[in-house]
């Protein structure tokens, strides 16, 4: 027994198909503030260093010195730990926008796209317009049909 969805207005194919490329946009878009945000705390830390260095009138290219004293700056250990959370939330949050692309694609895991787009209203100033969007076209009851059963319609 297969259920049939109805077909998508024009007006709502076009919407959704305007939010499948906003999600494929944010995904790059993540990945590219992601890997820019890397590098740029990389820098971060080497001048975090640098300074310590400098304030302790340590040679850095002494290394006998820099072994013999083990005190670290803290600034430079917090900026690594942030380069650390960055490789790791990045390709999460753009995993979480490949989801969402997905589920659009196929008409499926309304609840899901759901969720996604309010958690979405928090990564202001792109994913606020795109989760508002998203939230009007999915509230539209003719959206809400396309995914069937998924959105909790009871027949």
């Amino acid at each position: 027994m297969s259920t049939t969805r109805p077909a998508p207005s024009p007006a709502d194919a076009r919407d959704l198909r305007i939010l499948f490329w906003c999600y494929i946009a944010m995904t790059v878009l993540t990945f590219v503030l992601g890997w820019w945000l890397y590098y740029r705390l990389e820098e971060l830390v080497e001048q975090a260093e640098q300074r310590f260095l400098d304030m302790r009138l340590v040679d850095p290219y002494d290394w006998e010195a820099m072994r013999s004293d083990p005190a670290t700056d803290p600034l430079s250990q917090t900026l690594w730990l942030m380069q650390i959370f960055v490789i790791i939330i990045t390709p999460v949050h753009a995993m979480v926008y490949v989801i969402a692309a997905w589920y659009l694609h196929k008409l499926r895991g309304y609840w899901t796209l759901m969720i996604i787009a309010f958690f979405n209203l928090l990564a202001a100033p792109v994913g606020t317009v795109v989760s508002v969007y998203h939230l009007v076209v999915f509230f539209r009851p003719s959206v809400r049909a396309l995914f069937g059963k998924d959105s909790g319609i009871r027949k």
